[in-house]
């Protein structure tokens, strides 16, 4: 004798009166009511909703291996911006050795930077001496010579620095019977 229509705009429920074709009265519901399913027939039915649910199980499954996949992805990120600092940390540095280097053959006095490359050679000659010729007397004169620019370096004298590995870097090269300088050149 009657039937129930949702309305959404409305936010009701509105009984009509189907022998007079007549709303007969409305209920207040929440925001949006919808209507679904057979209502009107010789048998009730069940709404199986199995389906739908599988595929929601489905999609929450595929949503949470996005989150994970998106997780991955931005620690992986994470790791490349780091790296990526990294690297122009180092850039930078290098470019202001080359700076110092490039001063350095334009006649400017050495800096910090070029006494501490000057080092590094030096001490891998000296090492590389110790280690081929363990027992030569010279090698005693050579890490005087590296003390002293170790000293200039600590008083900030940059020129005598270099002029200590020189010293060192050379005495080196003699003990060892090498010509390092014209290998390198070559």
């Amino acid at each position: 004798g009657h039937v129930y229509a949702a309305s959404q705009d409305a936010g009701r429920v509105y009984i009509v009166d189907t022998g007079t074709n007549t709303v007969g009265g409305s209920v207040a519901v929440s925001d949006g009511p919808a209507a679904f399913g057979l209502f009107i027939g010789p048998q009730a039915t069940a709404c199986d909703t199995t389906a739908l649910e599988q595929e929601l199980a489905a999609a929450q499954r595929q949503v949470a291996a996005l989150q994970a996949a998106n997780q991955a992805l931005s620690s992986a990120n994470q790791a490349l911006i780091t790296e990526n600092e990294r690297l122009r940390a180092e850039l930078k540095a290098a470019q202001t050795l080359v700076d110092s280097f490039v001063y350095r053959l334009f006649g400017h006095p050495a800096d910090g930077n070029v006494a501490a490359a000057a080092r590094a050679v030096a001490l891998a000659a000296l090492t590389d001496a110790r280690a081929k010729v363990p027992g030569d007397r010279r090698l005693r004169v050579a890490q005087q010579s590296f003390d002293q620019g170790e000293a200039a370096m600590r008083r900030s004298e940059w020129g005598r620095a270099v002029h200590e590995f020189r010293e060192t870097y050379e005495m080196a090269e003699r003990i060892l019977g090498e010509r390092y300088s014209h290998k390198h050149r070559r």
